[in-house]
């Protein structure tokens, strides 16, 4: 079940220290094999706290969430730097158990 407003919220404040720590060991690996750019796909990806580090480090970022509310939180944490945002009925398609998966997100800074 996604997240409504208010666990979003709470979840974005309280809860984000997983993605906060892990943002830097993923671009240190990257950095230790050489890929200095491409894509990044973070699924489940949720408010964009593990997002925004990588894209601000020159990565795209397809970023895969069921919540609208914490993809709300992603697009003001981005601020408008979100360059792609479809329905995505084609992969909602493709699965019964992803119906309610309707949005991804590509940034890129």
């Amino acid at each position: 079940m996604p997240y409504r407003d208010d666990l979003a919220r709470i979840h974005d404040a309280r809860f984000g220290e997983i993605a906060r720590s892990s943002a830097p060991v993923l671009l240190e690996v990257l950095e230790r094999a050489w890929l200095e750019e491409g894509l990044v796909i973070d699924l489940g990806c949720g408010s964009g706290i593990f997002a925004e580090p990588i894209a601000a480090a020159g990565y795209d970022v397809l970023g895969v969430d069921d919540s609208g509310p914490m993809l709300r939180l992603l697009h003001r944490r981005l601020r408008g730097r979100v360059s792609r945002e479809d329905d995505v009925p084609s992969i909602a398609s493709r699965s019964s158990s992803s119906a309610g998966r309707r949005w991804v997100s590509e940034t890129t800074l």
